[in-house]
């Protein structure tokens, strides 16, 4: 390939992004310049006893009540929070004593959950950790609203467009125009829900995510172990399977039935 080749592949990558940028750009000003991680997860000032107090505080119960669901029969809580702009739902089963509950924590998606897109795996992840929570017994937080990784479901539709012009994955694409891909920061809400309950720690993270058990440490719930989540990712998109392969801070692993001599990675 000559050189003026090269720098003409350039020019057009260029140019296909710029209207991205310019997306990004005007949708900024509802999120504000979003902090790295460590000036949204501070150690020494998530575990102090006074902001935990204001967080339990903010959290205001809206009701409970049975749900079925085609895993099993839960009892469902409903939480407010975020000066009730925000919610969370909490199921769980009974408690096992003397042993450590399992807890399951998830993000929204949309596409996945109400579409049914197979570019993701996050409606298995749900119906995977219901099933292991309905047999071992534990809490599942849900929290609505938290699409891309907790930016937003419109930051997800802008992050899918970059992706299907630009050729990049969203995390990519999040960083390319100054964004935190993992805005975790409802995952402080974990420990006051747990403790509104009466579940006691240390828990049993239903996890694949190291990065979700760290922030969850950084916010004082005490996480005995990781517990992964076999996912069955037969039917995916290559576009799933490739984001799965290279999103950062999740610990892959390959999961097959005993039928199956096959096994693809997956990530939650």
């Amino acid at each position: 390939m000559r050189e003026s080749d090269v720098d003409n592949m350039r020019r057009r990558s260029v140019g296909r992004s710029a209207p991205i940028k310019a997306a990004f750009t005007r949708c900024r000003p509802r999120f504000g310049n979003l902090p790295d991680r460590q000036s949204f997860y501070p150690i020494h000032v998530t575990r102090d006893k006074a902001l935990s107090s204001l967080i339990m505080q903010d959290l205001q119960h809206i009701g409970s009540h049975h749900l079925r669901t085609a895993a099993g029969d839960f009892r469902l809580h409903g939480f407010k929070w975020d000066h009730n702009r925000r919610l969370a739902l909490a199921l769980y089963t009974e408690l096992m004593p003397n042993r450590s509950p399992l807890v399951r924590v998830q993000l929204s998606c949309a596409y996945s959950e109400a579409l049914l897109s197979v570019d993701c795996d996050c409606h298995r992840q749900i119906e995977a950790a219901l099933r292991l929570i309905r047999d071992q017994s534990g809490v599942f937080i849900y929290f609505p609203d938290t699409d891309a990784r907790g930016l937003g479901l419109d930051m997800k539709v802008l992050l899918s467009e970059a992706e299907e012009k630009i050729g990049q994955p969203p995390y990519r694409t999040a960083r390319s125009v100054g964004l935190n891909y993992s805005d975790l920061s409802c995952l402080k809400m974990v420990g006051p829900i747990l403790e509104y309950m009466g579940v006691k720690q240390p828990i049993r993270l239903l996890s694949n995510s190291p990065q979700k058990e760290a922030v969850l440490k950084e916010h004082s719930v005490i996480v005995e172990s990781l517990v992964r989540l076999p996912v069955d990712t037969h039917g995916l998109s290559t576009v799933a399977l490739a984001e799965l392969r290279e999103k950062e801070g999740v610990r892959h692993q390959s999961f097959c039935s005993p039928e199956s001599s096959s096994g693809r990675p997956t990530g939650a």
